[in-house]
């Protein structure tokens, strides 16, 4: 694609920038929104998909995969919309080895189209992408100690506020893939598996910490 002069972007390989921009009627503020919110949600999107694969929940996969396509499209990542569309069909048809075989790809064109968005979008004005600060066990303890009891209760909206707070920390790898899984739990009302994961959590806390 060539770069229009009045997207205010240089052309980059994974993106029609141009064609997405005639859609929004040329609302470039609007586009910058969108871009940025998919550089800010891909490394989530990989971890949840992942998850969805090891656990084999194709309906949580099925929407990860149609929302990705979504998202994909209104950014005019066209190579990725349809990666994401064929994924959507395989979580859909059942199809556990096509999904194992399409997502190596995958993950491949989010992290290239985040690297890109990246190159040309540091920030957008009011939403820096600022580095987090890294979560101590102590802090990871407290925040477990607060949560255990409202899932026990049953209470997803609290939960999930104690979860958003907690991504806003920088955490280990496997407690930052933990969260995503925690947070799905919460969000589909199994509280029972949420329980039995903080548990989990709880025990291999610091282990996790110190490795």
């Amino acid at each position: 694609m060539k770069a229009s002069e009045n997207t205010q972007f240089p052309s980059i390989s994974t993106i029609d920038m141009e064609t997405s921009l005639n859609r929004l009627d040329g609302n470039l503020e609007l586009y910058r929104s969108l871009l940025f919110k998919f550089k800010m949600k891909h490394e989530n999107t990989i971890l949840e998909l992942k998850l969805s694969i090891e656990n084999t929940d194709l309906e949580t996969g099925r929407r990860l995969a149609h929302t990705l396509k979504t998202t994909s499209g209104n950014i005019g990542a066209v190579k990725l919309q349809l990666e994401a569309a064929q994924m959507e069909q395989a979580f859909k048809n059942n199809h556990i080895s096509e999904i194992s075989s399409l997502f190596p790809s995958l993950e491949k064109n989010i992290l290239k189209t985040a690297a890109e968005i990246q190159e040309i979008l540091p920030d957008v004005p009011g939403e820096k992408d600022e580095k987090k600060e890294t979560g101590t066990t102590e802090q990871f303890h407290s925040f477990l100690k607060e949560l255990s009891p409202l899932v026990k209760k049953r209470t997803p909206k609290q939960c999930r506020d104690i979860i958003i707070t907690m991504n806003t920390y920088q955490w280990p790898e496997i407690i930052q893939k933990n969260l995503v899984e925690l947070d799905s739990l919460v969000q589909h009302y199994k509280f029972r598996e949420a329980g039995d994961l903080i548990i989990r959590i709880q025990r291999e806390r610091e282990e996790i910490f110190h490795a």
